[in-house]
């Protein structure tokens, strides 16, 4: 028996001839696709401050050619950045993006986010007692019970109940970040007694009595580390001594309005922290002076809150004495909302711990300058920082004077120094402005984990249009029409003025010589402010040659205007 084989050249079918049996066609088989690169981060996850997880996916990359390298980004919190499966230890919500590349140079790209668990805790005056807590930033907020009842745990004091018996009447509470201490009021005895609370089990250990009678409001300042409590029926202000608990009144009362407060707290937003209260009967909010005492009506909101709290980026929780938890908008008239319908909590006395643990946490930048200056239908602003803690950049707020309507100006955060303990001068420009208008600006840091410091306010007034137009000088000047300019963007200078009423204007661009190279405008305009660029091409679309340059703005009137601009090379 012979064989002999034939391709039909055709790619794929071979026929295999056996002679005097028979035929054989086998078709030959087309090698597969190889599948596509594809990156998995993990699902997202809910993890409490500082606790360990594992991040990537099972596997965190399959398909394309292996073997494959990782860089996962950001890279804070990680214990290594180009495993599959990295160990991160978040102390703030961060999303981590991971970028796969196979043998064959093929990159794809996943993410995962991390959301760390912000318990908002809360004490109860009637029975049974609880101690309970809230996840404020999960998705689906539920009420977590820690501890069944709250319990004395000693030392034997007279005034409070056997060791071991549950303690009543705890009327207020306060957190203190830096060293982790929980501070809670009962009013049991003849005066109100200071006592510690352990937020993992429910057992308050006794300080001292404070010598004060039914304060039932306390709030702790994490800069300078001084408890203050209030007494609601005498809306009188106390500095307490954490270490015996004694209290010293300050000589101003808080109001002389016959006001029932409740609700007090530091907004340690901003530096330095101010110290809010809330009347539970009339809903109005008052500022305090920590050194007198005394109150300021900043607004009114929803009557009938018994306690207050801040997280660290300035929100302000509110629990309502019909078992309600509330979220108060001091942006919006201090209008008061829901924060979950499904929640019910009972919250004599808030605290809230976002997971700080030091003062540099607190503190990532120490201002030493902030000011405002106008300029030419621009507001400039300069400040100068003392030290920087791993400071990651800074935000500008701006504000119509008066109106507390902040609104972040600036495009892309301002780069900081990170970690600096010498002082560092920065300045930036608001050319947003309207001419006649005043402004409050508030200044934020961030830090590498996120946290966010404001300081300010500082005001500035900006001149009023002129009398018939107003030429300002470019920026940047010098440019580069192929290099990077910072804030004037790519290879772009931007040339501003203002008209005092509705006008035809023409703005040009001339040579050192005379000629004209550009024409920028030649419309009618309103009454205002106006920004027109340039990308240093003449009429025909070339880039022009460095040097130095005039642009002008004309109107009918006649009124001419030039100043002079470089371009580099």
């Amino acid at each position: 028996m012979s064989a002999s084989t034939k391709h039909d050249g055709g790619g794929g079918v071979f026929s295999i001839i056996l002679t005097g049996l028979l035929v054989v066609t086998l078709l030959a088989m087309q090698p597969l696709p190889a599948q596509i690169l594809t990156a998995d981060a993990g699902p997202d996850l809910e993890v409490d401050t500082g606790t360990p997880v594992q991040i990537g996916g099972s596997p965190t990359a399959s398909g394309g050619a292996p073997p494959y390298t990782y860089s996962w980004s950001p890279t804070e919190g990680l214990d290594d950045p180009t495993a599959a499966n990295p160990i991160a230890t978040p102390n703030t919500n961060i999303t981590y993006r991971v970028t796969v590349t196979d043998a064959e140079g093929v990159q794809a790209e996943d993410e995962v986010t991390l959301r760390v668990r912000v318990w908002l805790y809360a004490i109860s005056d009637t029975p049974p007692n609880q101690l309970t807590r809230v996840n404020i930033y999960s998705q689906s907020p539920t009420l977590n019970i820690v501890a069944d009842e709250i319990t004395y745990g000693g030392p034997a004091m007279a005034g409070l109940p056997p060791v071991g018996s549950v303690l009543n009447e705890t009327e207020a509470a306060a957190i203190d970040p830096v060293n982790e201490r929980a501070f809670i009021i009962s009013n049991m005895g003849t005066t109100s007694a200071l006592l510690l609370l352990d937020l993992q089990t429910g057992v308050a250990t006794g300080i001292g009595f404070t010598g004060a009678t039914d304060i039932n409001a306390l709030a702790f300042n994490p800069t300078s580390q001084m408890l203050y409590g209030l007494s609601s029926h005498q809306s009188q202000l106390y500095v307490i001594d954490t270490a015996t608990g004694a209290a010293t009144a300050l000589p101003m009362p808080v109001t002389t309005t016959g006001a029932n407060i409740e609700g007090l707290a530091f907004d340690h937003f901003l530096q330095p922290p101010v110290l809010y209260a809330v009347d539970e009967f009339d809903g109005t909010v008052y500022t305090i002076d920590v050194n007198t005492g005394e109150g300021t009506v900043a607004g009114v909101t929803q009557e009938g809150f018994e306690s207050i709290e801040f997280s660290s980026d300035g929100t302000m929780f509110a629990a309502h004495n019909l078992s309600k938890l509330y979220t108060i908008d001091r942006d919006s008239s201090y209008a008061a909302t829901v924060f979950a319908n499904s929640l019910t909590i009972d919250g004599e006395g808030l605290l809230l711990n976002d997971g700080l643990s030091t003062l540099d946490d607190l503190i990532p930048v120490e201002l030493a300058a902030f000011y405002a200056q106008t300029g030419e239908a621009e507001v400039r602003l300069f400040w100068v920082t003392a030290t920087e803690s791993e400071n990651l950049g800074f935000n500008v707020y701006r504000s119509e004077q008066g109106m507390n309507d902040f609104v972040r100006v600036n495009s892309a955060l301002i780069e900081g120094a990170g970690n600096s303990s010498s002082e560092i001068s920065y300045e930036w420009a608001d050319r947003q402005v309207e001419p006649g208008k005043s402004y409050d600006y508030l200044l934020e840091d961030v830090d590498f984990q996120g946290r966010r410091t404001r300081h300010g306010p500082v005001s500035v007034a900006v001149a009023a249009l002129p009398s018939e137009i107003m030429l300002l000088q470019s920026y940047p000047n010098p440019f580069s029409v192929t290099g990077n300019n910072g804030a004037g963007g790519m290879g772009r200078t931007h040339i501003a003025f203002a008209l005092a009423r509705e006008s035809f204007v023409s703005l040009k661009i001339f040579s050192i010589t005379g000629r004209e190279v550009a024409v920028l405008a030649r419309r009618s305009y309103p009454p205002g402010r106006f920004t027109i660029s340039w990308d240093g091409r003449d009429q025909a679309g070339n880039i022009v040659a460095g040097g130095v340059y005039f642009y002008s703005v004309q109107t009918p009137a006649g009124d001419l205007l030039k100043k002079k601009l470089l371009i580099l090379k």
